[in-house]
């Protein structure tokens, strides 16, 4: 619980009315030593390192890095440590699938299966069909075991088409009717994005989000052959289980192979994720550079799916997290690693924090619950 107040901390910190500097009461120039107050409570005692960065107006305002990479070695945690996204990867899929959308390739409202081969999907249990939507909400209905997406061995890696079809869930509810967390889901959108632009998934991503963005440090193919320096990076850095009291141990796996990769596979540095967020709230007057209009991206965070009260539950595969700001939000986390990465588009103000820890329960699963 102590890591799951870590994530949350800094949506809190910049939660009051004061414009002067951060929508908080804290100036930016004192920013950086509240966090460095805050972080000193963790670091160390609860997880063994972290990078926090927060941006503003486009702007990295704080960057600060804690703890250690390697500690049996005693390397820190630098600006160039790579870490596991884990779910937040998810972003990167809902992103891709909106910029298709904004050329017309793709419909958010048509049965997935006219984008698929066809017979793919063997295991259907309603007339109803799922649509992009569905999976972008969670909710086609699928029941599914997460440890059939994990694996310890580089060579249980297969193509993404062929693990979708080897580890398909059962369907047990009518799309629409429950919201239940899928990895499925979204690696099959992951293919979708795939099958419509002719190229791996892990491709478009490198073309259409890395490189527009100089995301020079960040991979996401399963064995990172898309960016060897990060899994040059990757080998550096460890991911640790403690006991709360100081006391850590090295995972017991040192890597984890993830074959539906679109929904959790992205290592990098904590400034390039600031780069993707900053991408989603571009400065008034700035169009962003993933998409053609800024239309579409308005779209793809307004609100597509609620609670049955009413309250926003998700912006098109976003979760909404209404605290004294709303924001929208995605954590995730990897057998050693976790990460959280939250946004204001109304104040234009994002924090990503990551660390070689994992998180008992996933912040985001928090938050939707």
């Amino acid at each position: 619980m102590l890591i799951i107040a870590f994530c949350i901390f800094p949506i809190y910190i910049l939660a009051s009315e004061n414009k002067e500097g951060t929508p908080s009461s804290i100036i930016t120039n004192d920013l950086k030593q509240r966090v460095d107050e805050y972080s000193a409570k963790y670091i160390g005692t609860t997880t063994t390192g972290a990078s926090v960065i927060i941006v503003k107006d486009g702007k990295i305002i704080v960057n600060n890095s804690y703890g250690y990479a390697d500690l049996e070695e005693k390397k820190s945690v630098t600006k160039n440590t790579v870490f596991e996204w884990g779910s937040a990867t998810k972003l990167l899929v809902w992103t891709s699938v909106m910029q298709l959308v904004e050329q017309g390739k793709l419909n958010l409202e048509e049965d997935i299966r006219e984008y698929l081969p066809e017979g793919f999907l063997t295991k259907l249990q309603y007339k109803k069909h799922i649509t992009m939507l569905n999976l972008m909400h969670h909710d086609a209905g699928w029941e599914e075991s997460y440890a059939d997406i994990l694996s310890t061995s580089p060579a249980s890696i297969k193509p993404l088409g062929e693990t979708l079809q080897n580890f398909q869930p059962e369907q047990v509810k009518k799309p629409g009717e429950v919201v239940a967390y899928s990895n499925y889901g979204v690696a099959l959108a992951g293919y979708i994005v795939e099958r419509i632009s002719n190229q791996p998934f892990y491709e478009y991503v490198n073309d259409n989000i890395f490189s527009v963005l100089n995301m020079k440090d960040t991979a996401i193919h399963p064995l990172q052959a898309d960016n060897k320096e990060v899994a040059k990076q990757r080998k550096l850095v460890h991911g640790y289980e403690g006991n709360n009291k100081g006391k850590f141990n090295r995972s017991k796996n040192e890597r984890i192979y993830i074959g539906l990769y679109p929904a959790g596979s992205a290592i990098g540095t904590a400034e390039d994720a600031a780069r993707f967020i900053s991408a989603l709230m571009p400065v008034t007057g700035d169009k962003s550079p993933l998409f053609q209009s800024n239309q579409t991206l308005d779209e793809m965070l307004t609100s597509s799916k609620f609670y049955n009260n009413g309250l926003p539950r998700n912006s098109h595969g976003f979760w909404q997290g209404m605290y004294a700001v709303d924001v929208l939000e995605h954590a995730g986390n990897t057998d050693s690693f976790s990460s959280n990465m939250a946004f204001s588009k109304k104040e234009n103000i994002g924090v990503i924090v990551m660390t070689n820890h994992p998180v008992n329960l996933d912040c985001a699963m928090v938050y939707q619950y």
